[in-house]
C-alpha cells in the first residue's frame, strides 16, 4: 500500500466518524476518534513533503491529542469536547475544527 492510499483510507475514517458517528452518537469524544486517525496520516504526509502552512495544521493534530493526553479534566460543553490541563488552560475541539484537520490530510490523499 502506498502513502496515498494509506492517507487515503485514515482520511475516510475520519470523514465517516465526523459525518455519521458523531450525529448518531450525539458525543464530542467521537471528533477525538477522528483526530487520532487524522493522526495515522502524518507520516505519510511528511513524505509527500507539505508546505509550512499544512505543516502547522499536522503539528495541531499531533498538539491536540498531546494535550488529550496530559489532560487532568475532560468535559463536554456545547458540543464540543473541552480538555484541561493541570492550571486549567483549556483547549476544544469542535466539528469545525475537526472538519479543517480532515481538509489539509485529504489533499495529499489526492495530490
Amino acid at each position: 500500500m502506498n502513502a496515498r492510499t494509506s492517507i487515503l483510507n485514515h482520511v475516510n475514517r475520519a470523514e465517516q466518524l465526523l459525518r455519521v458517528v458523531y450525529p448518531l452518537a450525539k458525543e464530542p469524544r467521537v471528533l477525538l476518534d477522528a483526530i487520532k486517525e487524522l493522526n495515522k496520516t502524518i507520516p505519510f504526509i511528511i513524505q509527500c513533503r507539505p508546505t509550512k502552512e499544512d505543516a502547522v495544521k499536522l503539528e495541531e493534530i499531533r498538539m491536540i491529542l498531546d494535550k488529550h493526553d496530559r489532560a487532568a479534566v475532560e468535559f463536554v460543553r456545547d458540543k464540543k469536547l473541552v480538555m484541561c490541563n493541570d492550571v486549567y488552560t483549556t483547549t476544544k475541539l469542535d466539528t469545525k475544527k475537526v472538519d479543517e484537520l480532515i481538509e489539509v490530510c485529504k489533499k495529499y490523499g489526492h495530490a
